[in-house]
């Protein structure tokens, strides 16, 4: 399980670079060290990772970091796919334009009310599916248009 991480964190790192189109030492500069810390960092035998240079990465990378102890199943089907395409995230700015938050409201006939926060939607608002409970609380839900039109 352990080698699985490895390398794919290395060839994930190796892809959000080379996707930037950014040297080992271009990348090295923006975090502070070495090409050949960059260079370790890519390598799949490395595999000593901190979550501090896990964390600097996310930052440079302009993209979320996600760490959680998760059955073995589930680890599998995130870091089964290695291609370039599975590896691949959009920052934060490119990703950006897309997020909307909306806020989910139960009636007293059990539905959803759905009042978009983003005013940029067209109207009427996109079909959605969404289960809750009548006592359910008021929450917002950062969600990605592109799931709701291709949904």
């Amino acid at each position: 399980m352990q080698s699985e991480l490895a390398h794919g964190l290395a060839a994930q790192i190796r892809v959000l670079r080379t996707t930037k189109k950014w040297s080992q030492a271009e990348l090295a500069a923006k975090l502070g060290t070495s090409q050949n810390a960059v260079c370790r960092l890519e390598n799949p035998q490395y595999g000593r990772y901190s979550l501090k240079t896990l964390l600097a990465l996310s930052k440079v990378f302009d993209v979320g970091l996600i760490t959680r102890f998760v059955p073995f199943s589930k680890l599998m089907a995130v870091t089964w796919d290695t291609t370039q395409e599975a590896l691949n995230v959009e920052s934060y700015e490119e990703e950006a334009p897309r997020v909307v938050f909306y806020q989910l409201e139960s009636s007293p006939m059990g539905f959803i009310d759905i009042k978009w926060t983003n005013e940029s939607l067209s109207s009427p608002a996109p079909k959605i599916a969404v289960t809750t409970t009548k006592n359910s609380s008021t929450q917002y839900l950062p969600t990605l248009i592109t799931e709701f039109q291709n949904g």
